[in-house]
């Protein structure tokens, strides 16, 4: 099992790097991304778009992996 998470990464950035895990073909993904985007205050609609994008290329290219889309953790911007 890898751990290809990056600290402070958002959904655009996983994007644009999706090629790396998708090459590992991973039985498994464990998908945290999110609370980021958030900090930084982009858009819902904006980050459903780079989270739609990366949960299809998911299913297109890896479609016998189990991905578990895990819930945007809490945080407190002040």
């Amino acid at each position: 099992m890898e751990n290809r998470g990056i600290g402070g990464d958002t959904t655009r950035g996983l994007l644009n790097r999706l090629d790396q895990i998708i090459a590992l073909k991973p039985s498994q993904i464990f998908l945290m991304i999110g609370t980021n985007d958030l900090c930084h205050n982009r858009q819902i609609p904006d980050i459903i778009v780079y989270y739609r994008r990366i949960l299809t290329r998911f299913r297109t290219e890896l479609p016998e992996t189990q991905v578990y889309i895990q819930s945007v953790l809490p945080f407190n911007d002040t």
